[in-house]
C-alpha cells in the first residue's frame, strides 16, 4: 500500500500532488448547493417560507453550540403556490442544547433581543413554530418536511431531549443577556 509518508520519502510528493489536482479538476465536478427553503406556519391566511442561507459556529462550550444564521422570509396567501421575492437576509442566532435550546432574534428597527426557549420534539406554541424549524435545520441538519411528527418526537428522545422543557420568550438589551 502506498502511503503519503512513502510518497514523500521517495520524492513523489510534488508529482503526486500535481497529478491528483489535475485528475480532480478534470474528473470531479462539485454540485451546486441547492437553495434551502423551509416551510413555516400557516396562520391567519398567510403561509411563511424561510430561505436558510448560512450558519456560522460562534461558540462551542459545555455541550452547547451557538450559531449565527442568515435567513430570509416570504409570505404567501394560504392555498396559493409559493412565489415572490424573499425579504432581505436577516441574522439571528440558534443555541443548540439538550437543556437550553433557543432561537434568538431582533425585530427590525429594534435594539432589543428576543430569545424563544424551545422544547424540541414537542408540539410548539405558535410563536415557536418557525423557531423550531430553524433549530432542527441548524443543529441537526434536518430540512423537513415534517418537523412535528411522531417520528421527530422519537428522534428528539433518541438525541437526548427531555420533551418537558419550558417554552417561553424573553427579551433583553444584548445577545449575552438573553443567552443567560
Amino acid at each position: 500500500m502506498v502511503t503519503m509518508a512513502r510518497l514523500v520519502q521517495s520524492g513523489w510528493k510534488t508529482k503526486w500532488s500535481i497529478g491528483l489536482s489535475l485528475l480532480l479538476s478534470s474528473v470531479v465536478q462539485f454540485p451546486a448547493v441547492a437553495e434551502i427553503v423551509l416551510s413555516g406556519r400557516c396562520h391567519m391566511g398567510q403561509c411563511t417560507q424561510m430561505r436558510f442561507d448560512r450558519k456560522v459556529l460562534l461558540e462551542d462550550e459545555a455541550g452547547e453550540q451557538l450559531y449565527a444564521i442568515e435567513t430570509a422570509y416570504r409570505l404567501t396567501p394560504m392555498g396559493e403556490e409559493a412565489s415572490g421575492e424573499f425579504s432581505e437576509t436577516r441574522r439571528s442566532y440558534v443555541r443548540c442544547s439538550r437543556t437550553r435550546p433557543a432561537y434568538i432574534f431582533q425585530v427590525e428597527g429594534s435594539e432589543q433581543y428576543y430569545s424563544s426557549h424551545l422544547n424540541p420534539g414537542a408540539d410548539p406554541a405558535g410563536f415557536a413554530y418557525e423557531a423550531q424549524v430553524l433549530y432542527w435545520t441548524t443543529c441537526h441538519n434536518i430540512i423537513g418536511p415534517d418537523f412535528f411528527s411522531d417520528a421527530m418526537r422519537d428522534r428528539a428522545i433518541n438525541l437526548g431531549y427531555p420533551l418537558n422543557l419550558s417554552e417561553d420568550q424573553v427579551s433583553g438589551d444584548s445577545l449575552n443577556e438573553v443567552l443567560q
